[in-house]
Parts: structure tokens; C-alpha cells; sequence
């Protein structure tokens, strides 16, 4: 499976309430309708920020594809004129410039993450950019091992490690992150504190409270 991480962001007049709201309400169905090829959907609105610089997106959502045909299947569709009216409603809640797409591959992964998360649940986001001076060796790892004592004590996460190259209004540059997490706990078992001291080594980190909206997932 191809699987695809977005970077979302609203425009400068809309409050991240009001962005969220509108891609929930209206652009999420728009988008399961014209591309049934999803095979998993979901959006991760940003909620919080435990101790960190304030995230550059409001939302990180998350498409599956089956295979490289589906994922091509898309891309045409997006960019005709089938596509039109789900581009156009971009731009009524959409910062598209700020926007950054990238592929991404699992690295490690636990619990029962398709069925998750529920209303007694808590799900964070975790992204980390390797420090300048990290020379070799799998970092994804690294990331891990620094992580698993909050792994641990979660009903479910999976890794990710980035691919080098994001995408934004169609240019290449830099993904701005190596690896993503996603860690969902019972609300009564989660640390906040335990979350913010958590040492990992890296140039910069985000460490996001979520609230996830599933469309589809597999």
C-alpha cells in the first residue's frame, strides 16, 4: 500500500476552529465521493501542543492507496476536470502554499490500530527532524527506541519514517520531518508530562494532541 501524509494549512483569516469545521463538513465528503480509490482516509486535526513551537499546520491527514495504478488513478483524476470543484473548495479554507505532501514508510507499528481510536481514547502526533550532526544509522530506530517508554503504556502507535522529498503547489523540497508517529492511549492513562520530557534527539520535534476524523482506514 502507498500511503501519503499531508501537512495542512488554513488561510491567514480563518481560525484553525473554523478550517477544521469546513474540511470535516464539506471538503472531506467532496473528496471521499469523487475518489473511491481511497483506501484510507483519515484527517488529524490538530488540538494542542505539548512544550513545542507552534505547529505550521492545522491538520495532518493521512491517504491510502492499494497500489502505484490507484495512486496515478488519483493524481489524473485530481488534476482534470472531474477534480475542479475539489481544488476550487481548496482555496475557500486552504493556504495551498503552506501545503506539503509527502510519501512515507512504515517502520514499526503495535496494538489495534485500525480500531482505534474511540471516545476514551487520546491520539498524538509525533514528528521529528534528525539533528545536522546525525551522520549514520537508521534513525527511524533511534526515534523508537527514544520513544518506547510512552510506546509502552499506549493501547496503540505505528512509525513512519518520511521520504526526503515533500511536494507543495506541485514543486519538490525538503521534507521537513524524517519520522511521524501516531500514538493513541486510554485518556485516563495518559502523561502529559511524561510526553513533553520525553528525550529525543532531534533538530526539532512536534508533539500535537489530535482529534481524528476516520473516513476510511485499513
Amino acid at each position: 500500500m502507498i500511503r501519503v501524509f499531508a501537512l495542512l494549512a488554513r488561510r491567514a483569516d480563518l481560525s484553525r476552529e473554523a478550517f477544521q469545521a469546513h474540511y470535516e463538513s464539506h471538503h472531506a465528503p467532496m473528496a471521499e465521493a469523487l475518489i473511491p480509490e481511497y483506501r484510507h482516509y483519515v484527517r488529524n486535526h490538530v488540538r494542542e501542543s505539548y512544550g513545542e513551537a507552534e505547529a505550521g499546520f492545522d491538520t495532518l491527514s493521512e491517504f491510502g492507496y492499494s497500489d502505484l495504478e490507484s495512486f496515478q488513478i488519483v493524481g489524473a483524476r485530481m488534476a482534470a476536470e472531474a477534480g475542479a470543484a475539489l481544488r476550487a473548495d481548496e482555496l475557500n479554507f486552504m493556504d495551498k502554499s503552506r501545503n506539503l505532501f509527502f510519501l512515507a514508510q512504515p517502520h514499526a507499528a503495535s496494538g489495534n490500530v485500525d480500531g482505534l481510536p474511540g471516545p476514551e481514547t487520546l491520539r498524538v502526533a509525533l514528528l521529528c527532524r534528525r539533528p545536522a550532526s546525525w551522520e549514520s544509522g537508521d534513525y527511524a530506530a533511534a526515534v523508537e527506541d527514544a520513544l518506547r517508554p510512552l510506546l509502552d503504556t499506549a493501547l496503540a502507535w505505528e512509525h513512519w519514517a518520511a521520504e526526503p522529498t515533500a511536494t507543495t503547489k506541485g514543486r519538490s523540497q525538503e521534507t521537513p520531518y524524517d519520522t511521524l508517529s501516531l500514538v493513541t492511549w486510554a485518556k485516563n492513562a495518559f502523561d502529559a508530562d511524561a510526553l513533553r520530557d520525553c528525550p529525543i534527539e532531534a533538530e526539532q520535534t512536534q508533539r500535537l494532541r489530535v482529534e481524528t476524523r476516520v473516513s476510511k482506514r485499513c
